[in-house]
């Protein structure tokens, strides 16, 4: 898709399979907590647009993107919080390089707009609705050297 699998400080990062399906819609309501993005039904649809990362067998990180046409958008990166300290997020980041984030930010596992400004991402949309709360995100600039894997996502 847009990378390689990897390995990288012990964990696995590759795309995701139809076998890993129950694993990650069984990640994502426990971390969730039914605040998808978008329908749960849709990371059934589009696994093959899924990344995940793996501690052996053990699921400890999620991320969808999609599109092709209008650029990639990341529409949900989800990361164990006992693994958060280990730049999964940022390493997804960097691997997948999205054009846009949609960034839910009244999701159960908090809002993750600072982390991904972190990454060189900015606001440059506010969707408010009844249910949902969005930041639509695009990079401002490139990343400095320095700050790559910076993050605690």
């Amino acid at each position: 898709m847009f990378a390689e699998a990897f390995k990288k400080d012990g964990l696995i990062f590759r795309p995701a399979t139809q076998d890993d399906l129950p694993k990650i819609l069984a990640f994502t309501d426990i971390f969730l907590r039914r605040s998808w993005l978008v329908r749960r039904e849709y990371a059934n649809d589009h696994v093959d647009h899924s990344w995940i990362v793996l501690d052996q067998e053990k699921l400890v990180g999620w991320a969808m993107i999609t599109g092709e046409k209008v650029g990639r958008t990341l529409y949900n990166l989800i990361v164990h919080p006992k693994y958060r300290s280990r730049h999964i997020g940022a390493t997804l980041i960097t691997a997948l390089k999205p054009d846009v984030i949609r960034s839910k930010t009244d999701q159960a596992t908090g809002d993750p707009t600072e982390f991904y400004k972190k990454m060189g991402y900015e606001v440059t949309e506010m969707r408010r609705g009844r249910k949902k709360k969005i930041n639509i995100m695009k990079r401002s600039k490139p990343k400095p050297e320095h700050l790559m894997g910076d993050g605690n996502v």
